[in-house]
């Protein structure tokens, strides 16, 4: 008879185990039905675990191999490719695996840890018996991760979920075209936020681990915001495109990043704006506004400001289009809202400065930093130029 039994071998199981044991109990017995521990971890190759535990960021995989070990010096059993069947009031465990066979175990105590489904369509309210191409995040994940199967070329991300936001990056890294057309996402990145392809900037190895330039290169990449509400704290570039990005609708608010190798738009291809609300704060060193092929106006000027201060762009009648409270201090930012527009005069301010620009075409402001993506022409020097001194122009100061 065992003192304990665990059912999962995922990270929950693993560090039940591993406490039992330290605690006294020497006769414990691991049950996983997968054929290696690590549960739900192992097809969570982006980092941003361990941070309570082991004090240090680890992709899933790492995690998981960590407790793995600790386990492994220890005289717990595992028992893997092993499905339980039954669990008795009289702690009999029902298991079969094609090595054991079938079999019934007993123990003192039984801890479950066999993890968490994700919701059904039926509970997400998508309709059809079984409609062809739809998957959810987390079988998505599986797939691309573990399985080694691309899913589509081009995605629709429905909700804003973690791994739902997870695998919007994971799909752009891998080529697909990731659509965000609703929901309110949050993102805080180590490193960039949105990435489409990584890249010579090293982003492929950022917020979620993967390792340098290893989805790098230009293709076929494309970043499309039309609806919802995008939140971005990030230390590398807020959203990043070996190809094109697109805002044609929506929210997207970014903080950082604060040093002057990155910025809060990377765009290889072209940047455009048509519609929605656009407000990033960031870094002066590698600044970069949309691109003329925008059909909505969009301001790039220096000002600075501290975390907490309020960003507003207001138009000559003192209304606000737009405002944003970033949580990382900024030298610069990038502005687009509906109602700005070609000739019109509008005033961006943050705490006690302010800057006021007159609109002689869409685009005030261009890119600043000689590499690391600036983009086409159009994200640079087609647009109207700031005057002298800086994107802001001294004189502009408020």
């Amino acid at each position: 008879m065992y003192d304990l039994i665990v059912i999962g071998g995922g990270p929950a199981g693993l560090a039940a185990a591993y406490a039992a044991w330290n605690k006294g109990l020497k006769h414990i017995a691991i049950l996983e039905r997968d054929k290696e521990l690590g549960g739900i971890l192992n097809q969570c190759i982006h980092n941003g675990f361990g941070l309570h535990y082991f004090k240090e960021q680890l992709t899933g995989p790492e995690y998981a191999s960590r407790f793995a070990a600790m386990v492994a010096d220890t005289g717990v059993e595992v028992f893997l490719d092993t499905m339980v069947l039954q669990v008795t009031p009289e702690k009999q465990v029902h298991a079969v695996s094609k090595k054991e066979g079938y079999r019934v175990l007993e123990a003192k105590s039984i801890v479950l840890a066999m993890g968490c489904r994700e919701r059904t369509r039926g509970a997400i309210s998508i309709p059809g018996t079984r409609p062809a191409g739809v998957l959810t995040a987390g079988a998505a994940q599986r797939y691309v991760n573990m399985e080694g199967y691309m899913v589509g070329k081009r995605v629709v991300i429905l909700g804003s979920g973690d791994i739902g936001l997870i695998m919007a990056r994971r799909m752009t890294l891998e080529g697909a075209k990731v659509l965000i057309s609703g929901g309110k996402i949050s993102i805080v990145a180590s490193d960039d936020g949105i990435n489409a392809a990584g890249g010579s900037d090293q982003s492929g190895s950022g917020g979620f681990g993967f390792a340098p330039d290893a989805f790098g290169g230009s293709g076929d990449y494309l970043i499309r915001i039309s609806g919802g509400v995008v939140t971005v704290n990030v230390s590398g570039d807020g959203i990043d495109s070996n190809g094109d990005i697109e805002v044609t609708g929506g929210e997207l608010y970014i903080s950082g990043p604060t040093s002057n190798g990155d910025g809060t738009i990377d765009c290889d291809g072209s940047a455009t704006i048509t519609g929605g609300i656009v407000v990033a704060a960031g870094s002066t060193g590698m600044a970069e506004n949309f691109g003329t092929a925008s059909t909505q106006g969009s301001i790039l000027v220096n000002l600075s400001g501290s975390a907490g201060q309020t960003i507003a762009l207001k138009d000559s009648d003192g209304n606000i289009l737009a405002s944003f409270t970033p949580a990382k201090a900024f030298g610069c930012v990038v502005v687009s809202a509906p109602g700005v527009a070609q000739g019109g005069t509008y005033t961006i301010a943050a705490g006690g400065a302010s800057t006021t620009v007159t609109m002689e075409s869409l685009i005030y402001g261009s890119g600043m930093g000689g590499f690391g993506g600036m983009g086409d022409p159009g994200n640079m020097g087609g647009g109207q130029q700031p005057p002298q001194g800086g994107v802001g122009g001294p004189g502009n100061r408020g």
